[in-house]
C-alpha cells in the first residue's frame, strides 16, 4: 500500500528503512579518521592521519575553510562546550601528548604531555576534562589553563571516556582484551564509582536522555541500561557489527561504523536495527551534528566524508481531545470513553475507585488496581461529592467502590454520600496515615500474596507524581501494581535505603523483578542498593527507567513496556489530574500514555509515536493543561 493510502486511513507514515540516499560528499586530507562538531553546529573538524592535518568545514557550504597542519598525527579530537578550543590526541601506539588549539587562529596553544592517552572528553561545563591511558589511569585536565591537576589509578586501563549531559558521571570502557567492563566516575569528585559490565575499545554511545549506553562491541552491538543491575541487551535484527557508533542528541536513531561501506542504522526505543545506509566508500567513523540535522562518516581510503540528511517521519494521525470544564468533569469523560453502551462491558464497572482530584498521592497507586480488576478511577473535592461524579457512579452501576485516603483526602460526609452509592457492604477504605502506606495496603488487598509463585512491581518515588503517572499504563497492562517510596530516607545508608514496610511487603509478595521508574534524584542510589539486596528482588532484575527529566522518564518506560499501541494517550507532565484517569483508560486498552509540555511535544515522543505507529492519538485534558498547538503535535524545538 502507498504512503499516501496509508496517510488516507490515518496510520503513521515512516520513512523507508533503507531508502536511496545519496550522500553530499566532501573531500577532506589524507586518511581521515575523526570528526568533532562545533556546538553550534556551523563547523566540522575532520582528523587526517595521512598527512597531519585538520580539515575545517562549514557545514553549511560542505566547503573547507581552512586547513590546519600539525607536527604530529591527529587522532581523536574534542570540541570544548563553549566552542573555543580542541584537544587533538596525537594518534597511533605510544601517544605521548595532546594538544590545544584555538579555534580562532587555530594555533597550537599547549601540550599537554600524557604518555599513550586513548581518548578524551570535556565536562559538559567546559571547567576539565578526562584523559584516558593505556597505563591503568586517567588524568583530570583544568581544561581553562590545559594542565593536569590529578592522576587517577584505575584497576582495568581504560579506553574510552563520555560525560553524562549534566556532567555528574562519566563513563569509561576497557580493552575486551585487558579490562572489565565500563569504569564509572563520579564527575564531580572523580573519584571512581563502580567497574563492570561490557567491554569495548571505543567510547559509549549514551542516549540523548542519558538513561542508557550503546556499546560497539565490533559484532553485535549491546544496549545497556545506566541505571539498574540488569543484564546488556543485544540489539535486535542486526546484520552487520559495529565498530563505533553515534547517537543523535533528539530521537532515537542510532549510526554505525562497521568498516565497510554499510552504515547500519539503530532505533533505541526498538533497541533493534532498523535499516542502512549506503556510502560510496568503507566507513571507519561516524558522527551526528549536535542539531541531529545530518550524519558525517568518515571514509579513510577514499579521503573524504559522506553526509547523509536524517530525515523525519511524518505522523499523519489527526489527534481528538477528551476536556471538561474541570478535572472532575474529565475524570467522567474518560471514565466514560471506556464505560459507554457500545463498549463490551456495556457502561457498567464491577467497581469504582474514587479518590482526591486535590492532591496526587492517593490515585497514584489506584490506578493499576482499578485495570486490575476491571474498575474506573474518578476524582472528588475533598468536602463536596460534584453532582456529575455522583451521576457517573450510579450509571456504573458498581457492586463495590474504593475510597482511597484518609479523611483528610475525602471528608466523612463525602465518604458517607459515596457508601451509599453501592449495596451495603461493598465499600473498602484505603486509609492509611500516608501515600506510602496507603501504597502497600493497595498492593496488600488487590494483589495476592503468595510464597510460590512469583511477581513482578513497578517502583517510584511518591514526592511527586509525574514516574508514577507514566509507570501506570506500564504497569497496568501486565498486571502490576506500582508501589511508591520515599526514594532518599537514608541516602548514606544502603541497607536501609528502603523503609522496612516497604521491604517487608516486596518480601510477603515474593516480588523478584521490578522496574524503578526515575533517576537517582527521585530513587537514590541507596534505595536501588536495599531494593537489589536487601529484599526478595533479584538484583538481576532490576531496571530503571529515566532520562534526564519526566518527559524522558516517560519515553523510556513506555519504550521498555510497549512494541505497538493502537492508540497513544497525551497527557500534561505539569498538571496530574488528567493523567492519574487518563492512566486507567491507557492501561485497560493497552495503550500508551505520554506526558508532554503543556505547549508542545518533546521530539523523542513524536518518534516514539511514529515507532508505535497507532491509529488514533488522544489529548487529555482542555486547553488549560495542554494548549491547541498540541492538536497539531507542535514539535518542541528550544531542546525540550
Amino acid at each position: 500500500m502507498s504512503a499516501l493510502a496509508l496517510a488516507s486511513l490515518g496510520l503513521v507514515v515512516p520513512a523507508p528503512a533503507n531508502a536511496a540516499t545519496t550522500p553530499i560528499i566532501v573531500a577532506t586530507g589524507s586518511q581521515p579518521t575523526w570528526i568533532a562538531f562545533s556546538p553550534d553546529s556551523r563547523t566540522a573538524y575532520v582528523s587526517n592521519r595521512g598527512d597531519d592535518t585538520i580539515s575545517v568545514i562549514n557545514t553549511a557550504t560542505r566547503h573547507v575553510t581552512r586547513t590546519v597542519h600539525l607536527s604530529f598525527t591527529p587522532g581523536i579530537l574534542a570540541v570544548s562546550p563553549n566552542g573555543s578550543k580542541i584537544y587533538v590526541i596525537e594518534g597511533g601506539y605510544g601517544t605521548t601528548a595532546i594538544a590545544s588549539i584555538n579555534t580562532n587562529s587555530f594555533v597550537v596553544t599547549q601540550i599537554v604531555n600524557i604518555l599513550n592517552a586513548n581518548d578524551v572528553a570535556f565536562s559538559p561545563n567546559g571547567t576539565k576534562a578526562y584523559v584516558t591511558t593505556n597505563d591503568y589511569r586517567f588524568e583530570v585536565l583544568d581544561a581553562v589553563h590545559d594542565d593536569i591537576t590529578k592522576e587517577v589509578i584505575t584497576n582495568p586501563y581504560p579506553t574510552g571516556v563520555t560525560f553524562s549531559a549534566d556532567g555528574t558521571r562519566a563513563y569509561m570502557t576497557t580493552s575486551p582484551s585487558w579490562g572489565d567492563g565500563t569504569i564509572t566516575v563520579d564527575g564531580t569528585t572523580d573519584a571512581v564509582i563502580s567497574e563492570g559490565g561490557i567491554s569495548s575499545n571505543i567510547r559509549l554511545a549514551l542516549t540523548n536522555d542519558n538513561a542508557r549506553a550503546l556499546v560497539a562491541t565490533g559484532s553485535q552491538p549491546e544496549i545497556v541500561n545506566l541505571g539498574g543491575w540488569a543484564q546488556p541487551q543485544q540489539m535486535k535484527n542486526t546484520t552487520v557489527g559495529s565498530i563505533q557508533i553515534a547517537t543523535a542528541s533528539r530521537g532515537s536513531a542510532a549510526y554505525g561504523a562497521v568498516d565497510t561501506t554499510t552504515i547500519p542504522i539503530y532505533d533505541i526505543g526498538a533497541n533493534a536495527e532498523v535499516g542502512t545506509l549506503q556510502a560510496p566508500g568503507a566507513v571507519n567513523h561516524v558522527e551526528v551534528r549536535p542539531d541531529s540535522l545530518e550524519l558525517w562518516a568518515a571514509m579513510d581510503s577514499l579521503d573524504e566524508v559522506a553526509i547523509f540528511p536524517t530525515p523525519r517521519p511524518t505522523i499523519s494521525v489527526v489527534p481528538t481531545r477528551i476536556a471538561g470544564d474541570d478535572r472532575y468533569i474529565n475524570s467522567v469523560l474518560i471514565a466514560q470513553a471506556e464505560f459507554n453502551a457500545s463498549a463490551p462491558n456495556g457502561g457498567h464497572a464491577p467497581v469504582v475507585y474514587v479518590a482526591s482530584g486535590e492532591n496526587f498521592p492517593d490515585a497514584l497507586s489506584a490506578g493499576p488496581a482499578a485495570v486490575a480488576h476491571g474498575g474506573a478511577l474518578l476524582l472528588t473535592p475533598s468536602t463536596f461529592l460534584p453532582t456529575v461524579v455522583r451521576d457517573e457512579i450510579q450509571s456504573l452501576a458498581p457492586s463495590s467502590l474504593v475510597i482511597v485516603g484518609g479523611t483528610g483526602s475525602i471528608t466523612p460526609p463525602v465518604r458517607a454520600q459515596l457508601a451509599a452509592l453501592v449495596p451495603a457492604g461493598g465499600v473498602t477504605e484505603i486509609a492509611g496515615i500516608d501515600r506510602y502506606v496507603n501504597s502497600r495496603e493497595l498492593m496488600d488487598t488487590f494483589w495476592p500474596t503468595s510464597s510460590t509463585d512469583q511477581h513482578g512491581v513497578y517502583v517510584a518515588t511518591g514526592a511527586n507524581f509525574p514516574d508514577a503517572l507514566s509507570a501506570g499504563p506500564a504497569a497496568s497492562i501486565q498486571g502490576l501494581p506500582v508501589l511508591l517510596v520515599d526514594g532518599s530516607v537514608h541516602p548514606t545508608d544502603p541497607q536501609n535505603g528502603l523503609d522496612d514496610a516497604t521491604k517487608q511487603v516486596l518480601d510477603d509478595h515474593n516480588v523478584v523483578r521490578a522496574t524503578v521508574v526515575g533517576g537517582p534524584g527521585s530513587v537514590d542510589d541507596a534505595a536501588m542498593y536495599s531494593l537489589a539486596y536487601m529484599t526478595s528482588v533479584n538484583p538481576g532484575s532490576i531496571t530503571r527507567d529515566w532520562g534526564q527529566d519526566r518527559f524522558s522518564a516517560s519515553v523510556n518506560t513506555n519504550a521498555d513496556a510497549f512494541d505497538a499501541a493502537s492508540t497513544v494517550y497525551l497527557a500534561s507532565g505539569l498538571k496530574f489530574p488528567d493523567a492519574l484517569v487518563g492512566g486507567v483508560l491507557a492501561g485497560a486498552s493497552h495503550s500508551a500514555l505520554y506526558i508532554v509540555w503543556p505547549d508542545c511535544v518533546p521530539a523523542r515522543v513524536m518518534d516514539e509515536i511514529n515507532r508505535l505507529k497507532p491509529t488514533k492519538i488522544v489529548i487529555l485534558g482542555g486547553t488549560g493543561s495542554l494548549s491547541s498547538a498540541i492538536d497539531s503535535l507542535t514539535e518542541c524545538t528550544d531542546g525540550r
